[in-house]
């Protein structure tokens, strides 16, 4: 590219995911960042910039900083197609808006390398979140569906700060549910609905909102704290 290309769209499709895609300087992306197969390497003195709007589309591949810089800044999505994968630079932007996961089966998983703040909707379609001890904050607006369950850490915490006003379901991993803690703050009004059993370590806060527990087993664990409930 140019220095200081700008384009709408890009696609990047190598022949296995070992290859790589070099960018040997700077590039602003309007539109989508397809990586359908192979890494996106930002080499040194180069830097790839996600412009409002834009969105990356991952299905296999990852986003690499090879002595170059990200720069995600303004408002940018996330969108986690294909298998199995753990998340890279992508979510490092302090502009990090919508993020959705959809993977091709339930059994395929999303495994964080970092914790994240989603300021947007935070949608999980299908395959596994696996929380590796990093934490959770919903700033938006969240849906999940049974077939996207959360895989649970004992280090991770979910901070639920939703603004919408509807009820919000919560599905974790039948074996591996435990959480260090679970913050519900429904600014706006709703219920979080728990669609599986869930085990605190720490602590559970509610800041404003109620929790439905259905037909399951909310388990705080010894030495574990509640705090900020109304029994009305």
């Amino acid at each position: 590219f140019s220095s200081n290309a700008t384009i709408n769209d890009l696609t990047i499709n190598r022949s296995s995911n070992n290859s790589h895609f070099r960018l040997l300087s700077n590039l602003t992306i309007n539109g989508d960042l397809n990586l359908e197969d192979g890494n996106f390497n930002i080499e040194n003195g180069s830097q790839l910039i996600m412009a409002a709007g834009s969105r990356f589309i991952i299905t296999e591949g990852s986003l690499v900083e090879a002595g170059g810089t990200f720069n995600g800044g303004s408002d940018y999505d996330v969108e986690y197609l294909g298998t199995s994968r753990t998340t890279g630079r992508e979510i490092s932007g302090s502009g990090l808006n919508n993020i959705g996961v959809n993977l091709i089966s339930s059994d395929q998983s999303l495994t964080l390398t970092q914790s994240i703040v989603s300021r947007g909707n935070f949608r999980m379609d299908n395959g596994r979140i696996i929380m590796n001890g990093n934490d959770l904050t919903l700033n938006g607006t969240m849906s999940q569906r049974k077939t996207a369950k959360i895989v649970g850490s004992a280090t991770s915490s979910l901070i639920i700060n939703t603004t919408n006003s509807n009820d919000d379901s919560l599905y974790f991993d039948e074996v591996s549910n435990t959480m260090e803690s679970l913050t519900i703050n429904k600014q706006n009004g709703g219920d979080v609905i728990l669609g599986s059993s869930l085990s605190l370590v720490n602590q559970l806060n509610f800041q404003k909102g109620r929790m439905d527990i259905s037909n399951y087993n909310l388990i705080m664990q010894n030495a574990s704290t509640m705090v900020g409930y109304d029994r009305d």
